[in-house]
């Protein structure tokens, strides 16, 4: 290399590094803003048997009602695969790599879909999303079936979990 590179190729990898830390400190910032959000339930030991269950992709969790505003805390605002089984009792969310946690049927205010979620966007209506609330705190949480044939048996395994009181519908027709 020459010597007339070195300056420049320093000056990048510093700005990368900057780059990197700046991002790290957001991430860890977000987490101290968001320590007043409760921890997910956690899988309880026994399981109704369930009537659906579904490979796909865990997208994000946000805040009810803005799909732009991540939880980063409990390791909800990670992507990854995940199977989602919905019994009687309420939705398992089982994470390869994350937390997996639980979200019982008395917990579901409504089953909506959309086309994207802090900075995942697909097809018109490709993530399904459940809103849910815990300790008076509500969650939008998204999840991308991996076969689109799986998605309607999904949606409406989740319908009859949601409350009567709740309406039992999706968002788009509530709207």
């Amino acid at each position: 290399m020459s010597p007339d590179y070195v300056p420049a190729v320093i000056i990048t990898i510093l700005v990368v590094l900057g780059v990197i830390v700046l991002i790290l400190v957001g991430w860890s910032n977000r987490k101290r803003r968001q320590s007043h959000v409760p921890t997910p339930a956690s899988i309880p030991g026994t399981l109704t048997e369930p009537r659906t269950e579904v490979e796909g992709t865990y997208v994000v969790t946000t805040a009810a009602g803005d799909r732009l505003d991540r939880i980063a805390v409990h390791g909800l605002g990670l992507r990854g695969n995940a199977l989602l089984s919905v019994g009687q009792d309420g939705v398992a969310v089982l994470r390869e790599g994350g937390t997996n946690f639980f979200i019982p049927a008395s917990a579901l205010e409504l089953v909506d879909t959309t086309s994207n979620m802090v900075g995942k966007a697909v097809e018109k209506d490709g993530i399904i999303v459940l809103r849910h609330h815990q300790d008076g705190f509500g969650f939008d949480t998204g999840f991308r079936a991996r076969y689109h044939t799986d998605k309607a048996g999904l949606i409406q395994a989740i319908k009859t979990l949601i409350p009567a009181a709740a309406g039992a519908t999706t968002g788009k027709e509530a709207k």
